[in-house]
């Protein structure tokens, strides 16, 4: 969380907010991302869990990630 909000690029900075995580241990984290090459999976289910915890108001504002399926899993949650 720390590291998150000390984060500041050409002036611009997280908003305040929750800070989403996997609560995997790091080898099922690294066996994803590394060896099933399917990290999307992951990112896509949790957005839409926490997206229907919210049935009338959409709740996410913005995502960021630095990887094609970063995207992918943000369009599939619109």
């Amino acid at each position: 969380r720390e590291y998150i909000n000390s984060v500041y690029q050409d002036g611009y900075k997280m908003p305040p907010g929750p800070i989403i995580t996997s609560p995997n241990k790091a080898f099922s984290a690294l066996a994803r991302e590394v060896v099933i090459r399917r990290p999307e999976t992951f990112k896509i289910n949790c957005l839409s869990s926490i997206a229907s915890l919210f049935p009338t108001d959409f709740p996410f504002y913005c995502g960021f990630g630095n990887r094609p399926t970063d995207c992918i899993s943000y369009v599939s949650v619109n």
